[in-house]
């Protein structure tokens, strides 16, 4: 753990700003959308809108609890799921 007055040197030697540094690495939540919408389109297309659909909109949420398209493809999931 370097002293905090060498916060600035190396923000500036690796060329990352001193909250980049402290805060690290922030997930690629597009690509994570991504990856999640992708899964779920595989289970829809091979006839699955049950449970396992659910399960994956589940997961993107405690993921991306934030984001609106999750919450909802997460409730038309429960709404299937319900529903078959």
């Amino acid at each position: 753990m370097p002293d905090i007055s060498l916060l600035p040197s190396i923000s500036q030697f690796f060329g990352v700003s001193v909250d980049k540094l402290l805060c690290g690495a922030k997930p690629d939540n597009e690509l994570l959308y991504t990856d999640f919408e992708r899964r779920a389109e595989e289970l829809f297309r091979a006839g699955d809108r049950g449970e396992n659909h659910l399960k994956i909109w589940q997961e993107a949420y405690q993921n991306l609890p934030n984001d609106p398209r999750v919450r909802e493809h997460l409730m038309s999931a429960y709404f299937d799921a319900v529903n078959i």
